[in-house]
């Protein structure tokens, strides 16, 4: 009943941007037309592209072959001249209540600023510039900053420790990292001692760390090495900050580095092409958050995810869309920050995952914590699955029983949504995520015969069978190796393989049933199993670990932890150990990739290779 209602809800959305039977012609249309609707209509072209799309030896590929474009007029620029210019662009909602707004106009003054600094400092066109920060807006002017001189950002979250940046260091070999002194995330947290540790084992050695100032609070300083951000931007010329020429890039050239591991043993970054990447933010920004003049709109992802680099920051940003962004995270123990915030910019859209959503009901359950908010239109879900009294819950208490529930599936790999419910369209199913976005060419493969599964409901393995603009092009060393890993040869012919299983029902409707490989997906956070074990044998007394998966449609993913001890331990301390090995996963790995479970065991079953034989451990924790 409660899908019937908000399918209902949703029916009577009205949309501003492609009327419902615009979107079921779109999808309609074959997949070269859709890649050439987006690059004509969502991307400013200097020098207009020759060919949408070419295959130069399968499966490699371009897109807008011969094009060139300003990607920081795309972006910023282009809103100066109209009446975007002084609206809102960015608004920002510290931990501590302090709040900072940047129009469109603010917001390219500071990237100008910005920009000009880092050419004194040596940054140019294709230098990489690692930024270790928090959900603050100098990130934001970061990313513009080098958009503008054609550098290559790349985001690594702070709440991993020294040894994973030390180790991203040395794969990205950024030629400057900018971090903060301090986070107020949660609590109290030295940011720049991480980075000094860090930089103390990594081989590679930026010229500058450029350090914000997020409170009064001393760190070291290196001389020569280390600059405040402030100091920085105090000593620009403003005037040749805001003559700076935008750098033009070509088609191909790369905007921004994603570092993961979810894939490899060791850590690699994904690098995302300009044109593609924001000719996609652009055009499903606007196809799923349907922005209108006055619309605010609140993705509630962290900075560093791919989420929120398409749908908080550069497909906003293009749209002329007003994004709020709060320094911390929502949680039951401060729910009134949601309300609050809500409805002091009158927010009307928001991103959030179904565990923030459950952190709000029970904070009103147990808490009787509950604000009526009257600005909210839409809610959008995503990063996994909704249990159905969540969602009762959201619909029923803060949606008021009127308004739109939709899901959103994205993958980090192809740097974008591949499948939605779209407002003002879209059916609403139980479980399902929606239909594949016009242009996303998704299939099923069975994963035994290498063949397209052609019946409905028949599970297997999500997999793209033509390139994604928008998806990630290449590593930052290894190219063959990311070929290796991502093209599959299935069927005779190269597929895209996402890592993820599901099934299409009888109307194309996408769902989701869990992980086929190696990676954890939890709390909209993707990380290789592989990375959670080498952080629980860095305790003193593990010998030896593993981590499998049970999936739960349900729930979503949830992770076991099987542990051996290198020496006979009393029982009666094991509690007192798994509480320090969730000490250690937090420090390298943050909370949401804690175990369900942690279990002690003498061996750890093998196969004949030494491979840990994880289906029997599954078979295992399914039984305890």
């Amino acid at each position: 009943m409660i899908y019937e209602s908000i399918t209902k809800a949703n029916k009577n959305y009205k949309r501003d941007f492609l009327q419902p039977e615009e979107i079921q012609e779109l999808m309609e249309k074959p997949y070269m037309e859709v890649a050439d609707y987006v690059g004509k209509n969502f991307l400013e072209w200097i020098e207009p592209y020759r060919e949408v799309f070419e295959y130069t030896k399968v499966p490699r590929y371009q897109f807008f072959k011969g094009g060139k474009f300003n990607p920081f007029y795309n972006v910023i620029e282009k809103h100066l001249n109209t009446k975007n210019k002084n609206k809102a662009a960015i608004i920002w909602r510290g931990s501590d209540y302090t709040e900072k707004i940047y129009t469109y106009q603010s917001l390219s003054f500071e990237a100008s600023k910005l920009a000009y600094a880092f050419k004194k400092l040596g940054v140019k066109k294709g230098d990489k510039v690692l930024i270790y920060i928090p959900n603050i807006p100098e990130a934001i002017i970061v990313m513009l900053a080098c958009v503008r001189i054609g550098a290559i950002h790349a985001f690594f979250h702070f709440s991993y420790s020294a040894d994973a940046l030390a180790e991203r260091i040395d794969d990205c070999r950024a030629s400057l990292i900018v971090t903060a002194n301090y986070s107020l995330t949660g609590n109290e947290l030295d940011i720049k001692t991480k980075v000094d540790a860090a930089l103390k084992k990594s081989e590679h050695q930026p010229k500058h760390v450029v350090v914000v100032e997020r409170i009064p609070k001393k760190v070291h300083m290196k001389p020569l090495r280390d600059i405040w951000y402030h100091d920085l931007l105090s000593d620009t010329d403003f005037k040749e900050a805001v003559n700076l020429e935008s750098t033009i890039l070509s088609f191909d050239d790369p905007l921004f580095i994603m570092i993961t591991t979810t894939h490899f043993p060791e850590p690699k970054g994904l690098v995302y092409s300009a044109a593609g990447f924001l000719g996609w933010a652009h055009y499903t920004f606007k196809l799923i958050f349907d922005p209108k003049d006055g619309d605010t709109i609140w993705n509630t992802t962290d900075i560093a995810w791919m989420n929120s680099h398409n749908y908080k920051i550069y497909g906003p940003l293009m749209a002329g869309a007003t994004s709020v962004m709060f320094e911390d995270s929502i949680q039951m123990q401060n729910a009134r920050r949601f309300y609050g915030i809500v409805e002091r910019y009158n927010i009307n859209k928001c991103y959030m995952s179904p565990r923030i959503i459950k952190a709000l009901m029970n904070a009103d359950m147990k808490k009787k914590v509950f604000e009526r908010v009257d600005s909210l239109e839409l809610f959008f879900l995503g990063g996994e699955p909704i249990e159905e009294d969540v969602l009762y819950w959201l619909y029923r208490k803060l949606g008021k029983d009127k308004l739109p529930v939709l899901n959103i599936y994205s993958v980090t790999e192809l740097g974008s949504a591949v499948a939605a419910q779209l407002p003002g369209f879209s059916k609403v199913k139980k479980d399902s995520v929606g239909q594949p976005i016009p242009g996303v060419d998704l299939a099923i493969y069975d994963s035994i015969t290498k063949t397209k599964i052609k019946y409905q409901n028949e599970k297997g393995l999500v997999s793209i069978e033509k390139p994604l603009m928008s998806m990630c092009t290449s590593l930052c060393h290894g190219e063959e190796l990311f070929y290796k890993t991502f093209w599959k040869y299935f069927d005779e012919k190269y597929v895209f393989r996402v890592g993820d299983a599901g099934c299409f029902d009888e109307e194309s409707h996408f769902y989701l049933s869990g992980r086929v490989d190696d990676i954890v997906h939890v709390a909209g956070k993707r990380i290789n199993l592989q990375q959670i074990e080498e952080t629980i044998n860095k305790h003193k007394l593990i010998k030896e670990s593993a981590i499998i998966i049970l999936n739960d449609e349900k729930k979503g993913d949830s992770l076991i932890a099987f542990c051996v001890l290198k020496k006979n331990v009393d029982e009666s301390n094991y509690s007192l150990i798994i509480d320090e090995i969730n000490e250690v996963i937090i420090e390298e790995l943050g909370e949401p990739v804690l175990p369900q479970y942690i279990k002690f065991v003498r061996v750890l079953p093998k196969g004949a290779d030494g491979v840990v034989l994880r289906d029997l451990l599954k078979e295992i924790a399914m039984q305890m």
